[in-house]
């Protein structure tokens, strides 16, 4: 696999589509909110001629037409991000040894060369039908392949303005649907010895038969089975954080710090951030439980590609509601504090408080979402205790959460001298957890 680190004039290909896409959405009304918390998409097996599925096509759907395809969105640059983050989420996991992902990309989102936040073993990056080749699109393609990416061009039928795609990609798929033999044999008759052929909208045995003949070895079509739903657990951003990651993605010279502060202080993000980090890591030990931990495996250059896509993914959906990501944040401030600077504990410590006190609130906000969260993301085994059990060496210090948030001042006091804590150390804390919270979010401090 080549090594090779992008240059200057890469990354300022990569930023010029960044903003390119970031400039179609704002010239896009965003679609109404639905308020829902979840995530759906569909799946659509691919297989090979002796009938094993050999992959899964991941497809868009829109979350109140659920059997309404690609083509139902303004954009499709944030069709392409929700199945590439979340549709990845979901099904990676159901994956059988040797099966892979056919995730459909635009144009920009190739030249910017987002497919490198999903891993090539798993990962055949679909070119759009609206794509044309041009010199940046077809470098950025070439650079993917050789860094293990394969590579398809959809909707083939042998049209002129595509054939210098053919030189850059391993898979051709072919709509059989509707097409002669006359055409379905002149398009494959050039290319079977070249690259894999996918007949695709099989509907019928005369269909499959005609294609096996011609020298496919992919298909995919409603007469081996149809796309099924599937859907997840989703959590939305806060609108300022989302302002804020619009300036860093299309920005330069913004630091790893103020990007890892901006996903540490929102819950949406944290959680968007460790549950791709341990998909893209699936099966491989030592997964993270930090949101430093996270962005050490990913680096300074993959994070960034993570933030534009998580932004544009979310594009049509209500951000979470200012009070409850605020709230979230401070919490998580608030317990970070009483660790940090009355008692002394040792960073990881602290981190673990930080985490216990930012997911702290989806209990009651989200409980089907809460449900699975240990399975979606690493969450620490004392965390799950308190959230779940309020048991384990963690549940004081939820509990003094709760009850300094709902004003209990008695239960506060008994807690204090259990956790070795005096009430102007707890008032202290809140204060400058609810002052940092507010700056971050750009509300007034909490009571």
């Amino acid at each position: 696999m080549c090594s090779r680190k992008p240059s200057c004039t890469d990354r300022a290909m990569q930023h010029l589509a960044m903003k390119t896409i970031f400039q179609s959405l704002q010239r896009a009304e965003a679609p109404p909110p639905n308020g829902s918390h979840w995530t759906r998409l569909a799946r659509q097996p691919i297989f090979d001629r002796s009938g094993a599925i050999s992959a899964y096509e991941l497809l868009f759907r829109p979350k109140d037409r659920p059997y309404h395809g690609f083509g139902d969105i303004e954009n499709p640059h944030v069709a392409s991000a929700i199945v590439m983050l979340d549709g990845f989420n979901l099904v990676r996991p159901m994956l059988a040894k040797g099966q892979r992902l056919f995730i459909n990309f635009t144009e920009e989102l190739l030249e910017a060369e987002m497919p490198l936040l999903l891993p090539p073993e798993i990962c055949v990056l679909e070119i759009a039908e609206t794509a044309t080749p041009t010199p940046g699109l077809l470098a950025s393609l070439a650079h993917l392949r050789r860094l293990g990416y394969t590579c398809a061009l959809d909707n083939y039928a042998g049209q002129p303005e595509l054939q210098p795609f053919l030189a850059q990609v391993d898979i051709v798929k072919i709509n059989s649907l509707g097409m002669s033999t006359r055409k379905l044999f002149a398009a494959a008759s050039g290319l079977c010895d070249k690259v894999a052929l996918l007949a695709s909208k099989i509907e019928d045995p005369i269909n499959e038969t005609f294609c096996r003949g011609f020298g496919f070895t992919l298909f995919q079509g409603n007469f081996f089975a149809k796309a099924e739903i599937v859907e997840g657990s989703n959590i939305r951003p806060a609108e300022m954080t989302r302002a804020r990651l619009l300036s860093y993605v299309t920005q330069q010279g913004v630091s790893l710090d103020q990007m890892t502060e901006a996903i540490s202080a929102d819950l949406h993000l944290t959680y968007k951030l460790l549950s791709f980090v341990r998909t893209v890591h699936f099966g491989q030990p030592g997964a993270p439980k930090t949101v430093p931990e996270a962005i050490a495996l990913l680096g300074g250059e993959r994070l960034k590609k993570w933030l534009f896509a998580i932004t544009l993914a979310d594009f049509d959906t209500l951000p979470m509601q200012g009070k409850v990501a605020f709230h979230s944040a401070l919490r998580a401030r608030f317990l970070a504090l009483l660790g940090e600077k009355p008692l002394g504990l040792p960073p990881a410590a602290v981190q673990q408080r930080f985490m216990l006190g930012l997911f702290s609130l989806l209990a009651t906000e989200m409980p089907r979402f809460f449900e699975d969260l240990d399975e979606s993301i690493a969450i620490d085994h004392d965390i799950m205790l308190a959230y779940r059990e309020q048991q384990g060496p963690l549940a004081p210090w939820l509990a003094l959460a709760s009850a300094r948030d709902g004003g209990d001042a008695v239960t506060v006091e008994t807690l204090a001298a259990t956790l070795n804590l005096s009430a102007e150390d707890i008032d202290d804390a809140h204060q400058r957890a609810s002052a940092w919270s507010a700056t971050f979010f750009g509300l007034p401090p909490a009571p």
